[in-house]
């Protein structure tokens, strides 16, 4: 039914985001976190152009939905980590940037439409 064909894409795309997340742990042992970084943000903005490019297809739409959560699933974590290993991030600190972070998250979608 294409009317559920929205909920069923973003039950891939938070299937993969949680899959993604998972396996992060686990590769984050054996490469860098500044590499992990700059290999999600790289996947993540080639799967938006290429969903840009095909976006038509409907079949790219999907697997563009997946992979999408998989390249986006380690970026905060792993910024964090990363900022953690960098500044000294104090429980304070760490609250003012996990407040900020939902704050963007909720004037991004506002401010687009």
């Amino acid at each position: 039914n294409a009317e559920y064909m929205g909920d069923y894409i973003t039950l891939v795309f938070w299937i993969c985001l949680v899959i993604g997340r998972l396996s992060g742990v686990f590769i984050s042992v054996h490469i860098s976190l500044p590499t992990l970084i700059r290999t999600s943000f790289a996947l993540s903005i080639a799967t938006i152009v290429v969903l840009i490019i095909l976006r038509d297809i409907t079949v790219a739409l999907w697997i563009g939905a997946g992979v999408y959560g998989l390249g986006i699933a380690t970026i905060y974590p792993s910024g964090l980590a990363w900022l953690n290993q960098n500044v000294d991030v104090g429980g304070k600190m760490l609250s003012y940037i996990v407040t900020m972070v939902c704050i963007g998250e909720g004037l991004i979608p506002m401010t687009l439409g």
